[in-house]
């Protein structure tokens, strides 16, 4: 195999490959990373989630909502009523940072 000496690289692996890593050799280097990958970047890579993502269109006569100021967007938001326990229930962490659509 070559050697390349470089300030950045940009990887781009499956999130699969990296958590099967992560997951084979804990406490350990990622045999494709020298040095190794900073505790933050494994807690990360760990944390995240793969599924499926679904999209759905709706589309209205007229806007029920408030529009924003014409070109500063469109959407609406979402907030997570904790009180309710929202942050201990069965929907995952990712899908609880979700905080809008368009």
């Amino acid at each position: 195999g070559q050697s390349f000496l470089t300030q950045q690289v940009l990887v781009t692996l499956p999130l699969g490959v990296l958590k099967a890593a992560i997951e084979a050799a804990p406490d350990s280097t990622l045999p494709f990373f020298d040095p190794a990958l900073p505790d933050s970047k494994r807690i990360a890579i760990q944390s995240m989630g793969v599924g499926y993502v679904n999209k759905i269109f709706l589309l209205f006569e007229k806007s029920f909502w408030k529009l924003p100021p014409e070109g500063q967007g469109t959407g609406i938001s979402l907030l997570w009523d904790t009180s309710k326990g929202v942050a201990d229930s069965r929907i995952p962490s990712w899908m609880r940072s979700a905080h809008g659509f368009q």
